[in-house]
This record gives structure tokens, C-alpha cells and sequence, in this order.
């Protein structure tokens, strides 16, 4: 499967795909807060996953979205092209941020060579005063409350 960088002409299908996910293409994180759709992505070809980032002072995943049962090989080719947009700007590290509902992206940072950089605790619930579309509870019936930041050397 071919991997895709964004391009204007994406703009409309990300942002009905992000505000269909998250509610909104504002997405907070522990660093900043950030429009989704106004930044670079990867997308497979099959529009099904897109991954956003941002990189100022440090490179970090902003939206990073796998569907349940997704084949593992587009993803990994996704992080392979974002190593390299890493590198082609002079990061040596990438972040990546998730709640802590969320166990198969855990999981599947872990197995791809992300590591524990920092826990957030209450970085969801400071985020529902700002966006209250942020459900109480998250995946797996666990409540959402706090972020998890993972770091993968590029």
C-alpha cells in the first residue's frame, strides 16, 4: 500500500475524517494546542488511517488513528515515512501522545520501538474544560483522565 503526504486538495476529506473521530479538529496536547487539519499528514492510500504532526521545538504525532483489525504493514510504512520527515528536518526524536484508555496504541507505539517518555495525570480532564466533547469514558470501559507520552529515537 502506497503512503501519501498531504496536499491542499486533502484538506476537505481530513477535516471531515478528524472532526468525525474527535469532534473537532482541535486536538490538545500536554505541549500546545493545535488544528489538525491545518498540518502535515500521512495517510494510507485507502484514506483509512491518517497520522498528523507538528514540529516547531520538537517533532510530535498531533493525531494518530488505527482502526481496529487495521494489517500492520501500512502502519509501520507510516512511521517509516514519518522516521524520515524526522530526519530530513533534523529531529532526532519523535513524541507521541495518547490517553491512557488507550491500550492498543500503547501497545502498538511499544512494539515499534516508542518508549515511556512522560504520564500527564488530569491532561484529559484539563482538556474537557476546553472542548467538553471529550467523553468521560474512553475505550475498554476505562475512564479517560490522562495522557501518556511516548518518545522513538528517528
Amino acid at each position: 500500500m502506497n503512503i501519501k503526504s498531504n496536499s491542499k486538495s486533502d484538506q476537505n476529506w481530513i477535516t471531515e475524517y478528524l472532526t468525525d473521530l474527535w469532534g473537532s479538529t482541535d486536538i490538545y496536547l500536554p505541549n500546545g494546542q493545535y488544528d489538525a487539519s491545518a498540518l502535515p499528514a500521512f495517510y494510507t492510500e485507502d484514506k483509512e488511517v491518517v497520522l498528523t504532526y507538528n514540529f516547531s521545538d520538537r517533532f510530535d504525532i498531533v493525531t494518530f488513528n488505527i482502526p481496529y483489525g487495521y494489517d500492520q504493514k501500512p502502519i509501520d510504512e507510516l512511521i517509516a515515512a514519518l522516521k524520515q520527515e524526522a530526519q530530513a528536518n533534523a529531529f532526532g526524536e519523535i513524541y507521541a501522545t495518547t490517553t491512557n484508555d488507550n491500550l492498543d496504541l500503547m501497545g502498538y507505539l511499544q512494539r515499534t520501538g516508542f518508549r515511556f517518555h512522560k504520564i500527564y495525570p488530569c491532561a484529559i480532564d484539563q482538556s474537557r474544560e476546553k472542548h467538553n466533547a471529550i467523553p468521560e469514558m474512553g475505550r475498554n470501559d476505562i475512564p479517560m483522565r490522562d495522557e501518556i507520552e511516548f518518545m522513538l529515537k528517528a
